[in-house]
């Protein structure tokens, strides 16, 4: 025999009854304000209506940070751990910070053929 849950109207003794009948009255209202349209004050601020506009950065040389001439880009994992030899070799502590952030693919990272 199935036990009839409680209406509004009836008193409910049950407290899992109570909590269920507060929780269907906690959802209907939640329904009925997502169907009400939102106001000017409550619409939600996105990057998008902000103006705001990413554009690509003009890549610049990793080691010098020019962007003349030729540059090309790092393919190889070995790029990164001969540059961070010879950085700690010479004790650059600009370009040991540069590498910190990752591997220079990871990076994106260009260079001048000749700062080989």
């Amino acid at each position: 025999m199935q036990k009839r849950l409680c209406s509004e109207k009836q008193n409910c003794t049950n407290p899992a009854e109570i909590n269920l009948v507060k929780m269907k009255l906690k959802r209907a209202d939640k329904r009925k304000r997502q169907e009400e349209p939102a106001s000017p004050q409550r619409s939600k601020f996105t990057r998008a209506c902000s103006g705001a506009t990413t554009s690509k950065a003009e890549k610049s040389c990793f080691f010098c940070g020019s962007s003349s001439e030729t540059l090309h880009e790092a393919s190889t994992f070995n790029i990164a751990t001969r540059v961070r030899e010879c950085a700690h070799q010479l004790q650059d502590k600009v370009l040991i910070a540069k590498l910190s952030a990752g591997d220079m693919i990871s990076q994106e990272a260009v260079y001048h053929a000749t700062a080989w």
